[in-house]
């Protein structure tokens, strides 16, 4: 059995799930993993901040819930012989979307607006306002929740107000198309393991409350490709098929914990903590860059 660390950080909340499902809030997938994990014999050991108190752990994952994460917590990550995302600094739409408007400046149709931070900005709201509760100063100056999607029928209409603000992305809206309908796809993985589905809906914007179809499908190699290229070996890619080409719309490396309710469900975080497993006993070869 392998002594575990998650390295999180000092401000975020990791908490255990009750074992008949009430209490707790688990907002991460982490969390759900974790607690398998320790099912199965592994020692965790939830590290908040920068000191862990077993820094020779078998393995490591780096899972602070911010888009950018700070040089300090990727040294940290650093000096863990194996550690897992250590190299995922940044996050935002504007690096990891490959709809960005800046990349297809042709571009004529319309856009969408959405923030440019991971979950709309929440992380670092959270933060902040746990810091005012301290009696403490704001880490990220400005940060604020953008969660509204908006379409706009090309960038031209984009109010300026909007344009400037440097807390939102502006994406070509590429959207997948089913016979009328509209579908994203979301691939969840942790090392050879996971699961990749894909939602259908009426609304153009797809979340959980209006999906009327939820499918398994393929991942398309390209998206392996990318998932190298940033340096994943957990998280949560969000894509479409546009077109017949595949672009990679988000990215997340903290991933939430959706309500598991089916023996499917748990059966998809079993395959997850298989994949968290193979790590310790083959570790990829580092990326080069």
């Amino acid at each position: 059995m392998a002594a575990i660390a998650i390295l999180s950080h000092a401000l975020d909340r990791i908490l255990w799930p009750r074992q008949d499902g009430k209490g707790y809030n688990c907002p991460y997938l982490m969390s759900q993993i974790a607690m398998k994990l320790t099912r199965r014999g592994h020692q965790i050991e939830i590290v908040h901040g920068l000191e862990a108190k077993n820094p020779g752990a078998d393995l490591a994952i780096l899972h602070v819930d911010l888009t950018c994460v700070p040089a300090d917590y990727l040294a940290f990550a650093a000096s863990f012989p194996r550690c897992l995302n250590a190299r995922i600094a940044d996050i935002r739409k504007t690096t990891v979307s490959m709809a960005q408007l800046t990349l297809h400046p042709e571009w004529q149709g319309p856009v969408i607006v959405k923030s440019n931070l991971n979950c709309n900005g929440s992380p670092e709201v959270l933060k902040n306002d746990r810091l005012a509760k301290a009696g403490k100063a704001p880490v990220h100056e400005g940060a604020q929740e953008f969660n509204d999607y908006l379409i706009y029928e090309d960038a031209h209409a984009v109010p300026e107000s909007i344009r400037q603000r440097p807390d939102v992305a502006i994406d070509a809206f590429m959207p997948e198309r089913d016979d009328g309908l509209f579908a994203i796809r979301h691939w969840v993985f942790c090392g050879d393991q996971g699961h990749c589905n894909r939602f259908v809906s009426s609304q153009n914007i797809i979340k959980g409350g209006n999906v009327i179809r939820k499918e398994p499908c393929p991942v398309p190699e390209k998206l392996r490709e990318i998932r190298d290229a940033l340096g994943f070996d957990y998280g949560k890619f969000d894509f479409v098929v546009h077109d017949g080409e595949v672009y990679l719309l988000d990215a997340n490396k903290t991933p939430g914990c959706p309500p598991l309710i089916s023996a499917d469900d748990q059966a998809a975080v079993d395959r997850l903590v298989n994949g968290f497993e193979s790590f310790l006993t083959s570790m990829p070869k580092p990326l080069k860059g």
